[in-house]
């Protein structure tokens, strides 16, 4: 069986005065050939996309979960979408443990009581390992490079022995590049047509990318998008031995925090960030930044993760000369409880999916206290 991210319905489906379907689920992209095959092969079923209530949602993807054994693929955007749900095997135990004993319902779906996913789960709850649990687990696949690299590298800590594969640069609009058998992704040159802009405004095609320099994508699709510019910066670093560019996601090019010139990019950041955290991201403050971590990292390791990003921005000399002659405060730090999930909660609320989220390595806007519901300053 193979775990596809569903997200819970936090919009109704809707449709346009056209009569086009919004929000209609994976039937609408399938099509109903493929949709059967899809169905039978989830962990979940499909269903789950209709449940309104998060909470809901959660639980019956966990119980799920729990009674498929032989589960061998997990599929999801980001990395960070799987942290809440691996956090709630412990929170949940109680609620969790009594459906896999007595059966029950939710929302519709009436679930069996399962004896022997609850003894895994049990023998789970004692050893935190997840191989109990899916024994047959092999892959997993979701977002590993700018943003997503370090809570990647955390989340596969929790998954000893399973292969890691990035997806790549995929968006709404176009596919840009594919999992290679090595290496960066490559190019999906027979998608798109793409053009490639450097900094100084200079337009390059495929077949002229350099090692070692970043570009910002343009382009244009069979389905009616001419020249558009995505905004996602690759860094080229290779080429495979057919020819086609590898490259690597170094970030989005309009996200950039510039508090008394230092000019703080999303690329550049994303560099600098604690590896191998379930959460780390920049939010800048009124006189300065903040590294927001998880409390899964003690007072301790969040200090040195201070000093060593602190570092890493004087590398900045527009951040070096603001901290010097005092425009900038030092750089602090924050150890907040279930950030992920705040952060998860706060864009469900503005009507985005789950499944979709991306945390950012910098914040810009002034609420992200409000966002994690901080109501002490560092």
């Amino acid at each position: 069986h193979v775990y596809w991210a569903l997200s819970p319905a936090v919009t109704r489906m809707t449709k346009t005065p056209c009569g086009i379907p919004v929000g209609g689920g994976d039937a609408l992209y399938l099509g109903s050939e493929n949709l059967a095959a899809f169905s039978e092969l989830s962990a979940v079923p499909l269903t789950l996309a209709q449940v309104e209530d998060a909470a809901d949602w959660q639980l019956l993807t966990l119980i799920y979960l729990l009674q498929c054994p032989d589960l061998r693929l997990i599929s999801v955007w980001s990395p960070v979408f799987l942290f809440p749900l691996l956090s709630a095997l412990d929170i949940r135990r109680n609620e969790i443990t009594a459906l896999l004993r007595d059966g029950g319902e939710i929302t519709g779906h009436s679930l069996s009581a399962d004896p022997a996913a609850l003894v895994r789960y049990r023998q789970y709850l004692q050893e935190q390992n997840t191989a109990l649990l899916w024994p047959q687990l092999a892959l997993i696949s979701c977002w590993d490079q700018a943003a997503s690299a370090s809570p990647a590298q955390a989340l596969m800590t929790c998954f000893p022995g399973v292969t890691l594969q990035g997806k790549g640069l995929l968006s709404t609009e176009a596919v840009i590049t594919v999992p290679p058998d090595c290496g960066d992704p490559q190019l999906s040159a027979d998608s798109n047509f793409y053009e490639f802009r450097r900094d100084n405004g200079q337009i390059y095609l495929a077949d002229e990318l350099l090692p070692g320099e970043t570009y910002s994508v343009i382009v244009t699709t069979n389905s009616g998008l001419y020249r558009y510019q995505t905004d996602d910066l690759v860094l080229c670093t290779g080429h495979t031995q057919e020819g086609l560019p590898q490259l690597r996601f170094c970030g989005r090019e309009g996200i950039c925090s510039d508090l008394v010139g230092e000019k703080l990019t999303e690329p550049f950041v994303c560099a600098g960030l604690p590896p191998s955290q379930d959460f780390a991201v920049l939010a800048a403050d009124e006189q300065g930044y903040v590294l927001l971590l998880s409390d899964t990292c003690t007072e301790t390791q969040a200090q040195a993760y201070c000093e060593e990003t602190e570092q890493y921005l004087c590398t900045n000399p527009q951040y070096h000369y603001a901290r010097r002659i005092g425009q900038l405060k030092p750089l602090t730090f924050l150890r907040l409880y279930q950030p992920a999930e705040h952060y998860f909660h706060r864009q469900l609320q503005r009507g985005k999916r789950l499944g979709e989220i991306k945390i950012p390595a910098l914040l810009t806007s002034s609420d992200w206290r409000a966002m994690f519901e901080i109501r002490e300053f560092p």
